[in-house]
């Protein structure tokens, strides 16, 4: 398996001064699998508790959904195949659920299934859908042939988070790079990458989060690219995609999706169900599309 270095990062400044003197205040170590900094540019009585509270949150979303932790809950519902949820966990499986709906089965967490049968050199069997998943409060249970991935959706969910408890903070400019990049305030100008030719356009973010995916950016099981369509084809329409909208969770699954799903069933998706939504899409000739209700 091909691993890289991550790094990740939270830079808040705090508008509502008053009369608090402002200062930065920092943290660096590691959560999500990556290296994280922490920058709060705030009155110390505010960042310093904060940045305790958003570890612990890190922490709370690592330990829920992270596949390299064997006692996660996401590893032990596969292991097991039901648990007692979080609340967290409820909270993430049922946005999980809403997007495998909206995009026909193509946000897939139970392609993990897949994964796991070319990691040790099997054929895989069919796949036993998201949409067979019973989630309830009480219990989330699997099919005895079913194991979770939350890989495509889990880090725009912990930037939701991240984005919420800054501003009920007061912090009111703010970009968050958790992987999925989200602002508050702006407007914030940020480029689109292609892991083959770099950058190929530019945005900006304004009380926005985007989203990029790149199907062949990591190749980790033989000739596979790290997207998997869930009948296990090699069906990517797209080199890169790049979602932008209100939330990160959103377009952290979207981007996965639509790398999967031609220009017309894209549009369709967007229409439908996520009007605030706009997808820049790279085709692997270089050609650039744009996608969205009015494009």
């Amino acid at each position: 398996m091909i691993s890289r270095r991550r790094f990740l990062a939270i830079a808040a400044f705090f508008s509502i001064v008053g009369s608090q003197s402002l200062a930065q205040t920092s943290w660096t170590g590691h959560a999500l699998g990556a290296d994280v900094e922490i920058k709060l540019n705030g009155p110390k009585s505010i960042s310093k508790p904060l940045i305790s509270v958003l570890k612990t949150n890190l922490f709370e979303i690592e330990n829920a959904f992270t596949l390299y932790n064997p006692t996660s809950e996401l590893r032990t519902l596969s292991a097991q195949k039901h648990i007692t949820p979080s609340s967290m966990f409820f909270d993430l499986a049922t946005q999980a659920l809403d997007l495998h709906q909206k995009t026909n089965g193509l946000f897939e967490p139970s392609v993990q299934t897949l994964w796991a049968a070319h990691a040790k050199n099997q054929k895989p069997t069919s796949l036993v859908p998201f949409s067979k998943v019973y989630i309830s409060h009480d219990r989330i249970t699997l099919d005895k042939d079913q194991s979770l991935t939350f890989n495509g959706i889990a880090q725009g969910y912990a930037t939701d988070q991240i984005e919420l408890l800054l501003q009920k903070h007061g912090f009111e400019h703010v970009l968050i790079n958790l992987e999925e990049l989200s602002a508050i305030g702006g407007p914030w100008a940020v480029g689109l990458s292609d892991p083959d030719i770099g950058i190929f356009s530019t945005t900006t973010l304004h009380d926005q989060s985007i989203a990029t995916s790149s199907p062949n950016a990591m190749r980790i099981i033989k000739d596979k690219g790290h997207i998997l369509h869930p009948s296990d084809e090699e069906s990517h329409f797209w080199s890169t995609v790049s979602v932008k909208a209100n939330s990160a969770c959103i377009v952290d699954g979207l981007s996965t999706a639509f790398c999967l799903m031609p220009a017309h069933q894209i549009r369709t998706v967007i229409r439908r169900y996520f009007k605030d939504v706009e997808a820049v899409s790279l085709r692997p000739d270089g050609v650039l599309r744009r996608l969205s209700v009015t494009a």
